[in-house]
């Protein structure tokens, strides 16, 4: 079985890559100014939540993009992204002490990118209660209340990050 080819250089990627790869730039930028501006630290949690969120749907996007367009195993998602990161802390929610605190959606495990219906509405990563590295469930998971003033964040197939009321909290 063939190995997947993991992106190192920006000109190995293309278009799309190198725009998500700037959003997740911008992203960053945009947490560090919105924490310094933040009234209290649990809304500059939420918002670096929405930013990790966004990198991450990003370096899953560009995984796919380099890997014959296709999601990673979602048994070892964050073993596969963790080398597009510019930021490795990413990968661990800011309103947690320990552990990780995002799972990715189970059913896009290997699917492929082009396969996914109304990717704008299919959740890719959550906030989620397990916290182990790699977790993945079909939002089985999603903290109820939610983790950031009883809001979860979620990033969805297209790339973009929200911060959503559960369902049974509205």
């Amino acid at each position: 079985m063939a190995q997947p080819v993991i992106c190192t250089r920006i000109g190995k990627v293309g278009k799309f890559g190198r725009a998500l790869l700037i959003a997740a730039i911008i992203g960053v930028w945009l947490v560090i100014a919105l924490a310094l501006l933040a009234p209290g630290n649990r809304g500059a949690k939420r918002v670096h939540c929405i930013v990790n969120e966004k990198q991450l749907a990003a370096a899953l996007l560009l995984y796919g993009e380099a890997n014959n367009e296709r999601f990673p195993e979602s048994g070892k998602w964050m073993d596969s992204i963790e080398p597009l990161l510019k930021m490795p802390d990413a990968l661990q929610c800011p309103a947690l002490s320990e552990g990780f605190g995002y799972a990715f959606t189970e059913s896009l495990g290997t699917k492929a990118l082009k396969e996914v219906n109304n990717p704008q509405d299919k959740m890719m990563l959550f906030d989620s209660t397990n916290l182990s590295r790699n977790a993945q469930d079909d939002a089985a998971s999603l903290p109820n209340p939610g983790r950031h003033d009883e809001r979860n964040n979620v990033a969805f197939a297209d790339g973009h990050a929200k911060s959503i009321r559960n369902p049974s909290t509205r």
